[in-house]
């Protein structure tokens, strides 16, 4: 057997006490393992943590309104003036002068008459006070939309003519509603509405409620304005194009 060497003896003598004192003493300081002292906490040995990514969810892109979403928000329309005592002209494109309006539809109240001018973009609409066009961002991309504050004024010029042609009396209001339901607007002028707030001002609007104006005398003369011929086959050929081949 080989003789151990003087070196080798103090060596285990120092080892002892290290397993004996020292490392006992620093496990009560620490408060750390055996094991922990010895490999240290981020020694070889230890398990590796395993890190668990969250998918990210992808968002979708922003889009603009779909015939549905007019759709639903005429019928909303209709229902909030059947059940307030006022009449809708649905739809409201009437005919004067050889101009049509754009207007979605006529709201008649006993306190005037509303005419609704419907936008289906979506995205953020940034309005610009004044100017002729207003800027959409939508999926990073900017583009420019006509001014709803200047298509309103149209309207209620071509709306008011009509209405003094009939000797229709009563107020008139054309404001521009956006049905896209996600649309952001980063301001809000005057007779600009999404439809949610659109809605709001209309349940909390007493002046519609108050006045003398003859409702149903009133649509029924603007709705002989309504050029429903002349819409029905405007139509038809939108209609032909997405009905599919029959060969």
């Amino acid at each position: 057997m080989k003789d151990v060497s003087i070196s080798e003896f103090i060596f285990v003598i120092l080892l002892g006490i290290l397993i004996l004192v020292v490392i006992p003493y620093v496990r009560s300081v620490t408060g750390k393992s055996m094991r922990e002292i010895l490999l240290g906490s981020g020694g070889f040995f230890k398990k590796r943590s395993t890190v668990v990514q969250t998918p990210v969810k992808k968002q979708r892109p922003a889009t603009n309104s779909t015939k549905n979403d007019i759709t639903i928000f005429a019928s909303r329309l209709v229902r909030f003036a059947s059940r307030n005592g006022m009449r809708t002209v649905l739809p409201g494109m009437i005919a004067f002068n050889g101009e049509t309006a754009r207007t979605m539809a006529l709201l008649v109240a006993p306190g005037g008459v509303v005419g609704v001018y419907c936008l289906g973009f979506g995205g953020t609409i940034t309005p610009k006070k004044g100017a002729a066009e207003w800027t959409q961002h939508i999926n990073g991309e900017t583009k420019t939309i006509p001014s709803p504050v200047r298509v309103c004024q149209e309207q209620y010029r071509l709306i008011r003519a009509a209405m003094d042609s009939l000797n229709l009396a009563g107020n008139l209001r054309v404001v521009a509603v956006f049905t896209n339901t996600k649309v952001e607007l980063s301001s809000i002028p005057p007779d600009v509405y999404t439809v949610s707030s659109f809605l709001e001002y209309l349940s909390n609007a007493q002046m519609l409620r108050e006045g003398t104006l003859d409702v149903k005398g009133t649509a029924d003369a603007l709705a002989t304005l309504v050029p429903m011929d002349r819409l029905r086959e405007a139509a038809k050929p939108r209609k032909r194009e997405k009905e599919p081949n029959k060969e």
